[in-house]
């Protein structure tokens, strides 16, 4: 297995997906401990970018459905 640096994978170019990361270490280009010695903050900054994307996605879709329930609901009579 290789290690980031064998890789060819420098600080920017090693911000990758989780899913990217995932298949790279599944498909043994690159060795995940060596990774994330090589690169421990990038890794920190790219698991906490998909946390905030993840948080706006789910807000997103959160006030997407609350605007359709009250679209849906709204031409009832009570």
């Amino acid at each position: 297995m290789m290690i980031a640096e064998e890789s060819g994978l420098d600080a920017n170019s090693a911000m990758v997906s989780g899913l990217g990361l995932t298949a790279l270490v599944g498909f043994g280009v690159i060795n995940f401990e060596s990774y994330l010695r090589a690169y421990p903050t990038s890794f920190t900054l790219t698991l906490n970018q998909h946390k905030r994307q993840l948080k706006r996605l789910a807000k997103k879709i959160a006030n997407q459905l609350l605007i359709k329930v009250h679209h849906d609901t709204g031409d009832y009579e009570t």
